[in-house]
């Protein structure tokens, strides 16, 4: 047990450390709060943890780990048009806050949400950003889109079909052609338990939280369920 633990420390260092949890993988939150200038950060990052005995390769998990703080917590990613790093007392304060959720964790697959939104004093509106990350844990790589459907497979028309009967119900769009003109061959997406939600469907600011949520069962026929997405069923 104290071998465990101190190589758990080892591979992990300041990024993560191993808990006493019979979890397999637990997300913890943090807080980064920090002041520079004329910038002020707030914001909520994901660490992993591995549980006791968990059969999860250490290194995978702590290269996703990785990717997910630095992504997170790297501020001069955030920085606004007058440079924080800068020396301008005449310029106006820059705020940023943001975090994150955790919208799948099964044995195989991490679906990670965050929802950004900075101002600058003086702007019209703030700037939402929002970004997703999907990993396979198997392997430590990213889930790109293309990877979620059969290879070959047709299924953008049926997709984009779903796509805005999803906006329509939540009124979102008021007729499909709102969707349809402005559709995409590659979207961001988050996965859940039941289906996949769909984001940053347009460039347009006012739309920019707009999300369309497909069922897993309505494109079932489409989906790699023998690879990426094999706990569906």
């Amino acid at each position: 047990m104290k071998y465990s633990l101190l190589l758990c420390l080892f591979l992990f260092s300041s990024l993560s450390v191993c808990s006493q949890s019979k979890e397999p993988l637990s997300i913890e939150k943090k807080i980064l709060e920090k002041k520079e200038k004329n910038c002020t950060y707030k914001i909520q990052y994901p660490i992993l943890k591995l549980g006791k005995d968990s059969k999860y390769d250490a290194n995978v998990i702590r290269s996703i780990g990785k990717i997910l703080i630095d992504d997170f917590t790297k501020l001069d990613t955030y920085e606004n048009e007058y440079e924080c790093n800068k020396k301008d007392k005449g310029a106006p304060p820059f705020n940023l806050s943001g975090g994150f959720s955790v919208k799948l964790k099964n044995e195989s697959i991490l679906s990670i949400h965050s929802d950004f939104s900075s101002f600058t004093e003086g702007n019209a509106h703030p700037n939402n950003v929002m970004k997703v990350y999907n990993f396979d844990l198997i392997t430590g790589k990213q889930i790109t889109f293309e990877s979620l459907f059969k290879k070959d497979a047709k299924y953008l028309v049926a997709l984009h079909k779903y796509m805005a009967q999803s906006m329509l119900k939540d009124k979102s769009i008021s007729e499909k052609e709102e969707f349809i003109a402005l559709k995409k061959n590659k979207y961001d997406f988050y996965l859940t338990s039941d289906g996949i939600t769909f984001i940053n469907l347009f460039d347009v600011y006012a739309m920019q939280s707009v999300k369309a949520k497909v069922p897993f069962e309505k494109i079932k026929k489409y989906l790699d369920t023998e690879n990426t997405l094999k706990f569906v069923k």
